[in-house]
């Protein structure tokens, strides 16, 4: 489902208290045609007057790869690269994640231009 997202949202201390952060969202949800409005946040409480709520929180996972046994019918392989180098399969790999992981953002070429 399109949805409109919002990331890296951020306001300089110089600027805080301002009503900055509050223009910027009710801009955003005036005037998106999106059905849904989704945003990864470093502090979600801070969205939930604009009704936002948490979906989900996060998990971290430590796997010891000596125990991991890998399957037959794995396929690829793992090997080093300089990012911007690698820009192709790095965008390949995402989409085939993004495909199969609900909520997942969609990525510009610009959003890849300004990573890289």
């Amino acid at each position: 489902m399109p949805a409109a997202h919002v990331s890296l949202v951020s306001v300089e201390p110089t600027h805080h208290r301002r009503g900055l952060l509050r223009r910027l969202m009710e801009h955003q949800l005036r005037t998106t045609a999106e059905p849904i409005a989704v945003l990864w946040a470093s502090e979600g409480r801070i969205y939930q007057r604009f009704g936002y709520g948490m979906a989900t929180k996060s998990a971290n996972w430590q796997i010891n790869v000596r125990e991991v046994e890998l399957p037959a019918s794995a396929e690829g392989e793992l090997r080093a690269g300089v990012p911007a180098e690698v820009r192709k399969e790095l965008r390949e790999v995402y989409e085939r994640k993004r495909a199969h992981q609900p909520g997942l953002s969609s990525r510009s070429d610009r959003w890849w231009d300004k990573i890289f």
